[in-house]
């Protein structure tokens, strides 16, 4: 399962794994075949795919006509020169259209796995900050059951604390007292 070539430009992990990091942007030369009608492009573009978007340039990268956030892609497809996203609009008047794209041979599944990575890697980033969320909330929950005396002291700062009777220190015996029922004065005394 997976890519087969799994380690090839990956020094820090596998091809295949979620969290891996493509480059910050992507180009393909697409030419247009159609697309949703708020979103008008020419004939030729160059579709740079970033870490949250894909931009639609001329083809001198000297002006872009669109952008499409990947939180507005519904889905993608592709075939051997062929590649297509369908995107959902922001309002019901714009709410499907799909853009049509013809490749070349064999670039439409690379554009589809394109997409994917960079659409993965926002998946990841996501679960990644929701589990470490999760976590904190747990650290504070088993903080409030675990809770320490030093940490229950921090807490209780300003009350009046009072010593249980059983833990306040005996009055002890004079040292005189002491030097007598341990060197025998007293009992002597008593004997005679």
């Amino acid at each position: 399962m997976g890519n087969k070539q799994s380690h090839e430009g990956y020094a820090g992990g596998l091809a295949d794994s979620p969290t891996k990091r493509l480059e910050k942007f992507t180009i393909f030369e697409l030419r247009v075949l159609s697309y949703p009608k708020s979103n008008q492009l020419p004939q030729n573009v160059k579709a740079v795919f970033t870490e949250g978007h894909v931009e639609f340039w001329d083809m001198q990268l000297g002006k872009m006509f669109n952008a499409v956030s990947y939180y507005a892609v519904a889905s993608w497809a592709h075939g051997n020169e062929a590649f297509n996203i369908n995107i959902i609009g922001a309002n019901d008047a714009d709410s499907k259209g799909t853009f049509s794209f013809k490749t070349k041979k064999g670039e439409g599944k690379i554009c589809a796995e394109t997409i994917s990575g960079y659409v993965n890697m926002i998946l990841a980033d996501k679960q990644y900050k929701e589990n470490d969320a999760k976590m904190v909330a747990k650290e504070k929950k088993w903080d409030e059951v675990f809770s320490t005396p030093t940490k229950d002291n921090k807490k209780n700062k300003g009350l009046t604390e009072t010593t249980s009777p059983l833990r306040r220190p005996m009055a002890s015996p004079a040292t005189e007292e002491l030097d007598e029922f341990f060197n025998g004065i007293g009992s002597q005394a008593q004997v005679a």
